[in-house]
Formats: structure tokens, C-alpha cells, sequence
């Protein structure tokens, strides 16, 4: 403008100029401002993806991690379940052991009862038998020095008898001999000693041998009132042989009718004889009881030393075993009184113990190889060295309780073994049914049995 107030041209086309030149500047700016917005927007667009996608991810992520957290508290509660189950578990095994070894112990202590009540079972009957047979063996010891005593007295009887058949083997009295050797008759009495029989031996009275010196014409009397009680005494000493009565009764009868009276103390004599040789006769029978006793005790007594009495410290008193030549004079005592039961003729229910015995030795009867020695293979062996050996020592307990020996192994069934040995297993049972082939082949023979086992050892 001009100071008055007016409007010069030149300066409106400058300021036309100027303001068309700051139009297309503002134009320009507005269209680089167009399009910074679009390219703003394109990329608030993608921003917005972007944002979306993010979005998107992170609740998926929120989820995973939720998904992850309760998994793995689920895990620690299982985990922790487990714990307390693996703790209670343990606690109850640790409890089933002590149970069990418990029970094994009061099981392996009512065994080891058992077999000590067993024992001293076995070893009081043994020690009865023992002192049965030691007072059979005193009460024979007695009969047999009684015995011994009344031979000693009858052979001064015969030798005195021999001495006076001079006087009396004139013939002034022939039936006088007879009577005066009549006092040397003996009247058998038969006594029981527990379940043997001894015979023993008593003489008449002596008075009668002066009565009937004093009175010959009595003789023939007495003599027949005493031949009945003369042939039952001999006819007992002799094993009431029907032969021998006869005998008897002939030679008897030959002397009271014998017209010569110088034949009548010797034929007492030869009586008598055979009296002492009958008595000779059962006084060895006796003996040989005796041994056969002394045999017996000896038995009983090896089998209280070395059977199961192993563990009880047991001493009896020991006992001399008989020498060969015991042993010798033993079995040629049995074999005569044998020869002379079949001799004699005398029926077998009238046959005594020693002589059943000889018949039975001498057939071969009641006689094996025996293989199973006592205490050898019994169940504490089969259960303490044979089990363990084969590989099965969890059936120790149940062979100690049915008390197996080597003798029932062969005869054990499939039952026995799944019941009462409670041997379930088929490979366990072929395990011992090869140990049972193999103590067959070795003929249960233990020591047999340890000598292999140390050459397979060595070797």
C-alpha cells in the first residue's frame, strides 16, 4: 500500500507471484503430506497386524504356559504321590522282612525243638532198652554162675557115684544101686527172665539116699514112683523130643527089669550124663543169648552215639566190643545149636532164638547189602549239605519239617513235592530228580559222594 492509502499494481502481481509460488508449496506439502499419511496408515496397517499376530501369539503362549504350569503341578502331585507311595511301600516290605525273618527264625527254633524232643525221645526209649538189656544181662550173668554152681555139684555127684559103683557092684542088692543113685535125680524148674527162659537146676534132698540104703527092699518103689518126675526133668532139658522120651523111657525101663544089678549105677551115671550134657547144652544157649544181647545193647548204643544225638553232648558209658575170636565162637555156637536142633529132629515152634537166628543166617534170609548207615544221609544232611549243593537251599525249611532222609528221596511223588514240599517249579523238581539219579548211581554212598565232589573240585 502507498502512504495515502492506495494499492500499487506492480506490488499486487509480485504478491500474486508470491502467494501462487507459496500455494504450490503448499500444495507439494500437502501432497507429500498425502502421501507420508498413506504411507503412515499402510504402516499403522501393518502395525495393527503386527499387533494382532503378537496378540494372537501371546494368549497362545499365555495358554501353553497355563497348560505347562498345571502339567507340571499334576506332575509334582504325582511326583509327590509316588514319593509317599515308594516310602509306604518301603515301609511295608522292611515290615514283611522283619515278619519273615522273624518267622524264619521261630520256625528254624520250633524245628530245632522238634528234633531236640525227637532226640531225647529216641535216646530215653534207647536208654531203657539199654538198661532193660543190661538187667537181662545181669539176671543171665546169675543163672549162668547158678548154673555153673549145680554142674560143679553134679560132677562131684557122678564122680562120687563112679567111686562107690564098686561097693554097690557086688549083686548082693542089684535093685539098691538103682535106689542109691536115685538122689541124683534133678527137678527142673523153669523160671522167666524177661522174655528168656532159663532153666534152673535143684537136687533132692539127701536124706532119701540113706532111707532107701536103710530099705532096698523099697527101691524098685521109689524108683517108679520117680521115673515119671526123672523123664519130664530130662525130657525138658532135652526139648521135649517125643524121640528122646521114648529113648529114655526104653533105657529106664531096661534098668528096673535088669537081672544084673552091677549095670545099674553105671546106667544112672550115663543118665545123669546126659542130664549134665542137656544142662552143658542150655547153659551155652544162655551164653549165646547173652552175647546176642550184649550185640544188641552195643547197637543201641552206636546208634545213641552217632544217630541224631550228635548235638545233645549225650555220653553213655561205653561198652568192649567183642573180638574176632568172640565173633568166631558166636557164629560156630549158632551153627551147632542148629545142627543140633535138625540132629534131635525138634519141631521149628520148639526152635529158641539163637537157633531161628542160624537158620535164618544160614538161608540167607533178612540179610541185604545195607547202604543207608544210620545218621549218614539223614534229614539234617539232605537239608543242610545236599539241598544247598543242587542249588536249592529255599526248601531247606520244608525237607527239615517233613524230616526227608535219603531213603524217602526215591519214593517222593509229584504231589509230595507240590504239597508238602512246596516245590512248585518244573526246573526245580528235574534238579532234584537228577540229584536223586545221581546219589542212586553212587548207591547212597556219602563218602563216595565227597570224593567226587573233591575230584571235580581239583579237577
Amino acid at each position: 500500500r502507498l502512504p495515502n492509502g492506495s494499492i500499487d499494481a506492480h506490488d499486487d502481481g509480485s504478491r500474486s507471484v508470491e502467494l501462487q509460488e507459496l500455494l504450490d508449496r503448499t500444495n507439494q506439502e500437502l501432497a507429500q503430506s498425502r502421501e507420508r499419511s498413506g504411507t503412515l496408515s499402510t504402516r499403522v496397517a501393518d502395525l495393527e497386524a503386527e499387533l494382532a499376530n503378537t496378540r494372537r501369539d501371546l494368549s497362545r503362549s499365555e495358554e501353553l504356559s497355563v497348560k505347562q504350569q498345571r502339567e507340571q503341578r499334576e506332575g509334582l502331585a504325582q511326583r509327590e504321590d509316588m514319593e509317599e507311595r515308594i516310602t509306604t511301600l518301603e515301609k511295608r516290605y522292611l515290615a514283611a522282612q522283619r515278619e519273615t525273618t522273624h518267622i524264619h527264625d521261630l520256625n528254624d527254633k520250633l524245628e530245632n525243638e522238634l528234633v531236640t524232643k525227637d532226640s531225647l525221645h529216641r535216646q530215653n526209649s534207647l536208654i531203657q532198652d539199654l538198661e532193660n538189656s543190661q538187667k537181662q544181662l545181669e539176671e543171665f550173668h546169675h543163672t549162668r554162675e547158678r548154673l555153673i554152681g549145680e554142674i560143679e555139684k553134679m560132677r562131684n555127684e557122678i564122680d562120687h557115684l563112679k567111686r562107690r559103683s564098686g561097693v554097690f557092684g557086688d549083686g548082693s542088692h542089684p535093685r539098691s544101686h538103682m535106689g542109691s543113685a536115685s538122689d541124683l535125680r534133678f527137678s527142673v524148674v523153669e523160671g522167666q527172665d524177661g522174655h528168656y527162659s532159663s532153666a534152673v537146676i535143684r537136687r533132692a534132698q539127701k536124706g532119701r539116699l540113706a532111707a532107701l540104703r536103710d530099705e532096698p527092699n523099697k527101691v524098685c518103689a521109689v524108683c517108679e514112683q520117680d521115673y515119671s518126675s526123672l523123664r519130664s526133668s530130662v525130657s525138658h532139658l532135652l526139648g521135649s523130643d517125643m524121640e528122646a522120651e521114648s529113648d529114655l523111657d526104653d533105657d529106664v525101663s531096661s534098668v528096673l527089669l535088669s537081672p544084673s544089678g552091677q549095670s545099674d549105677a553105671q546106667t544112672l551115671a550115663l543118665m545123669l550124663q546126659e542130664q549134665l550134657d542137656a544142662i552143658n547144652e542150655e547153659i551155652r544157649m544162655i551164653q549165646v543169648e547173652r552175647e546176642s544181647a550184649d550185640l544188641r545193647a552195643d547197637e543201641i548204643e552206636s546208634r545213641v552215639n552217632s544217630g541224631s544225638m550228635d548235638g545233645l553232648n549225650v555220653t553213655l558209658r561205653p561198652r568192649t566190643m567183642p573180638t574176632s575170636a568172640t565173633a568166631q565162637s558166636l557164629a560156630s555156637s549158632s551153627h551147632e545149636l542148629l545142627e543140633e536142633a535138625r540132629r534131635r529132629g525138634l519141631p521149628f515152634a520148639q526152635w529158641d532164638g539163637p537157633t531161628v537166628v542160624s537158620w535164618l543166617e544160614e538161608n540167607e534170609e533178612g540179610s541185604w547189602a545195607q547202604t543207608l548207615a544210620y545218621g549218614d544221609m539223614n534229614h539234617e544232611w539232605i537239608g543242610n549239605e545236599w539241598l544247598p549243593s543242587l542249588g536249592l537251599p529255599q526248601y531247606r525249611s520244608y525237607f527239615m519239617e517233613c524230616l526227608v532222609d535219603a531213603r524217602m528221596l526215591d519214593h517222593l511223588t509229584k504231589k509230595d513235592l507240590r504239597t508238602h514240599l512246596k516245590m512248585v517249579d518244573s526246573f526245580h523238581r528235574a534238579s532234584l530228580q537228577y540229584g536223586i539219579m545221581c546219589l542212586k548211581r553212587l548207591n547212597y554212598d556219602r563218602k563216595d559222594l565227597d570224593r567226587r565232589r573233591e575230584e571235580s573240585m581239583h579237577d
